[in-house]
């Protein structure tokens, strides 16, 4: 083989390479996050992708349960049964906890849609089988619906 053949062929792997890693970084790149300020925390993103790959669907199960959270807390934000035994919540892309000084949920617009107390009635299930998903009604509601 010829030295310009085989540098023909080195560059176009070095190209190939280079391509290669500028897609993965793209795709690597999820909807911006947003702007944290004092005492906001990012609460962890809801994985709703089965085993093999497809999006779980959600029946919804209708349970009691009450949020809570602490700044202090790995995971920020997490709900209590009413028998007081913890369960882990997970949430759309972008919401947030703010510690001012109790707990506020935000929403990825930066709506206040949960606090310290709020009601729990339902949710889903996401891929880790011990974290739980719930979608916020509308706070002067005083209730969380099913997600």
């Amino acid at each position: 083989m010829s030295r310009s053949r085989r540098y023909g062929q080195s560059a176009t792997r070095v190209l190939t390479a280079a391509c290669l890693a500028s897609v993965v970084a793209a795709c690597s790149t999820l909807a911006p996050q947003p702007s944290l300020r004092a005492g906001e925390y990012l609460v962890p993103v809801a994985d709703f992708t089965g085993p093999n790959g497809a999006e779980l669907i959600c029946a919804g199960a209708a349970f009691g349960g009450v949020l809570h959270g602490s700044a202090a807390d790995p995971r920020h934000v997490w709900m209590t049964y009413p028998d007081g035994s913890r369960a882990e919540l997970a949430w759309p892309a972008g919401y947030r906890g703010r510690f001012d000084p109790g707990l506020e949920l935000l929403d990825v617009s930066g709506r206040v849609v949960g606090r310290e107390g709020s009601l729990i009635d339902g949710g889903c299930r996401t891929a880790d089988p011990h974290v739980l998903r719930v979608e916020l009604a509308p706070l002067d509601s005083g209730a969380l619906r099913l997600a």
